[in-house]
C-alpha cells in the first residue's frame, strides 16, 4: 500500500476511534501535564508559557514517538517479509484487537481477560514522570505514550508491520497521531482553561 494511503487511514482511525480510545487511556497523562503546572507555577511564569504550550508539546512529542515507532516497525515487518497470506492474517488480528477493545471499552466482562495490558512497570515509569513540574514535562510524557498504547493504537502498529516499509509504518503512524490531535488539543484547552480558574 502507498504510504499517502496508510496516512489517510491513520487519519481517519484516530479521528473517528483513536481519540475517544487515546484520550480514555492517555487523558490523564495530559491533565498531569497541563494541572501540576498550574498548582506549582508562578503566575507570571503561568501566563508566559502560552495557552496550547503544554498541549503542544505533549502531542508534538507524542508524535515523534509514534512516528518513529511505526518507523520501526515497517522495518521489522520490511525484514521479516510477511507474504500475503501472513498480512491478511496481521489485518484481521489487528481488527479483532481493535473489536475487543471497543468491547472492553462498553464493559463487557467476557472481554476483560483477553485483552492484553502494557506492563505496570511501564506505567510507573509514566506515572512518575507525570509528577514533575519542569518546562519539560509535557514532552516528555508525550513522548512516554508510546509505552501506554490504548486499544486502537495497537491494531495501527499491526497495520505499519504490514506495510514492511519504514516510510508507510512512520505514516500509518503518524496519520493516527494527527487524527486523535483534534480531540487531544480540545481536552487539553479545557484542562489549561480550568486550570486558571
Amino acid at each position: 500500500m502507498a504510504s499517502s494511503t496508510l496516512f489517510l487511514t491513520g487519519l481517519t482511525t484516530g479521528l473517528f476511534a483513536g481519540g475517544a480510545s487515546c484520550a480514555a487511556v492517555q487523558g490523564g497523562l495530559l491533565a498531569g501535564a497541563v494541572g501540576r503546572r498550574a498548582a506549582s507555577w508562578s503566575p507570571e511564569a503561568w501566563e508566559r508559557s502560552g495557552l496550547f504550550t503544554p498541549v503542544a508539546a505533549f502531542l508534538g512529542a507524542k508524535l515523534a514517538s509514534h512516528t518513529l515507532l511505526g518507523a520501526a516497525l515497517g522495518l521489522a515487518g520490511a525484514a521479516v517479509q510477511p507474504g500475503p497470506r501472513a498480512r491478511a492474517v496481521l489485518l484481521v488480528a489487528s481488527a479483532v484487537l481493535m473489536l475487543l477493545f471497543a468491547l472492553d471499552m462498553l464493559g463487557v466482562k467476557a472481554v476483560r481477560r483477553i485483552v492484553p495490558r502494557p506492563p505496570a512497570s511501564w506505567g510507573r515509569t509514566v506515572r512518575r514522570s507525570a509528577k514533575s513540574t519542569a518546562v519539560t514535562a509535557p514532552a516528555a510524557l508525550g513522548f512516554l505514550t508510546v509505552l501506554i498504547p490504548c486499544g486502537v493504537t495497537l491494531g495501527v502498529e499491526l497495520i505499519a508491520v504490514t506495510s514492511a516499509s519504514p516510510l508507510a509504518g512512520a505514516a500509518v503512524m503518524a496519520g493516527f497521531v494527527i487524527g486523535t490531535g483534534p480531540l487531544f488539543a480540545l481536552l487539553g484547552f479545557f484542562l489549561r482553561s480550568a486550570a486558571t480558574l
